[in-house]
């Protein structure tokens, strides 16, 4: 067996390599997850926007993987199972304090940004990829959390590996089966619209 994550986590799906022997967590949209072992923090982007942040004095690492920017902030909880996590307003919230709850410091926190490629087609008068990309920028900006490195943008979907001994970020593009990923993005969307009974909001 290999070791358990950290309390809040249980539910977010880990597996250990054959070949590697390492650990890799698997982040879906609307997840968060946050680390302090040597493990590796997996996820695939279209549109979506994955903000991996870190505290390089105490090692504890986190990402999200956020939808769309914004929705109504009266439906907000700080739960990782909470559906408004699709909603970058609220992903950063609860990655930040998620961090914070388990010794992270913010003084210390530093950020790297991932996705906000133009390949979703529900909403095609919408780049929300471009509006993710833009959100997570103010966002971080507004905390005073640097931003040290991004890679954004473009027509292909990413597969990111977040490296939490060494706190480096490794970027795939992830050309295999471009369709499948759009069509699961549209799929999401229009999944949370539901789930959550309002309109999607664009800023």
């Amino acid at each position: 067996m290999y070791p358990a994550p950290l309390v809040d986590f249980e539910h977010i799906s880990r597996h250990r390599c054959v070949l590697s022997k390492q650990v890799k967590a698997n982040v879906l949209p609307g997840q968060f997850y946050i680390s302090k072992q040597d493990e590796v923090i997996i996820t695939i982007l279209g549109s979506c926007i994955a903000v991996c942040l870190q505290d390089s004095q105490t090692g504890i690492v986190g990402m999200n993987h956020f939808l769309l920017p914004s929705c109504d902030g009266s439906l907000a909880t700080n739960t990782n199972k909470n559906p408004v996590t699709f909603y970058g307003q609220w992903a950063m919230e609860c990655l930040i304090n998620g961090m914070m709850k388990h010794g992270a410091k913010r003084k210390n926190l530093e950020a790297k940004i991932f996705g906000g490629a133009h390949v979703t087609k529900a909403l095609p008068s919408y780049d929300i990829g471009q509006k993710n990309y833009q959100f997570a920028q103010q966002y971080l900006a507004n905390e005073n959390i640097p931003v040290i490195s991004d890679d954004t943008g473009g027509p292909n979907p990413r597969r990111i590996f977040y490296y939490v001994e060494t706190r480096k970020v490794e970027v795939h593009n992830y050309i295999k089966d471009i369709e499948s990923v759009v069509e699961k993005e549209s799929n999401y969307l229009e999944s949370v619209e539901h789930a959550i009974g309002i309109d999607i909001q664009f800023f």
